[in-house]
């Protein structure tokens, strides 16, 4: 299987004031620290997801810019892109993202995600009643479903999930399923005092 990861730092970061990517949690920029469980990872590709025009912090080579597209259409784009890279990577080409706004998120439970991913090709963990679409692996093959509902204005992550769960393309997941992680490990940063509460109580 050939791996390739996407770290997302597209979020326009409105309620935080400030883009998210640069924020410092425990001395070390948010985007550092997510990059890092990443590496570990010891993938064949590593992206960064961007909005075009977006300042973004330079990647240590052999990693590259993926730019939205396409553009103003929120993570979708940012999808789309990174799975157009990968589509020459063959039929087993994976493509693991994370958002860089999930702190807590361990770099043991994206390499649980991979493993899952094995047979049907990617996975997602089911939160509730959705989903969680940005610490999760696709299959090259999403990208069909993905340009599709870009074309019709549908933009939702969720929905995306929906389809490609339908189309046998993602294994739906839980946390207990994965090895009984807590639920804060998809505990988002959206505001100043999620960041506060992060650096009080660690993470």
């Amino acid at each position: 299987m050939s791996l390739t990861t996407a770290l997302f730092l597209g979020g326009r970061s409105t309620r935080m004031g400030r883009d998210k990517a640069l924020l410092e949690i425990d001395g070390q920029p948010l985007w550092w620290r997510q990059w890092r469980k990443l590496r570990a990872l010891q993938p064949s590709r590593m992206l960064l997801s961007a909005r075009a025009g977006q300042d973004v912090p330079v990647p240590p080579p052999p990693a590259r810019v993926v730019r939205d597209a396409p553009a103003e259409i929120g993570p979708l784009g940012g999808l789309i892109a990174c799975l157009e890279v990968i589509q020459l990577d063959g039929p087993d080409a994976r493509l693991l993202v994370l958002g860089v706004d999930l702190p807590q998120m361990p770099a043991a439970l994206l390499q649980d995600l991979v493993f899952a991913a094995d047979a049907a090709g990617g996975a997602v963990v089911r939160n509730g009643e959705g989903h969680e679409p940005l610490a999760a692996v696709y299959p090259a093959a999403v990208l069909e479903i993905a340009r599709r509902r870009a074309r019709l204005g549908h933009h939702s992550l969720q929905g995306l999930v929906r389809d490609a769960l339908e189309r046998g393309l993602l294994d739906e997941v839980t946390l207990r399923g994965l090895g009984d992680w807590p639920i804060e490990v998809f505990a988002n940063l959206n505001t100043p005092e999620d960041v506060a509460r992060l650096a009080g109580g660690g993470g």
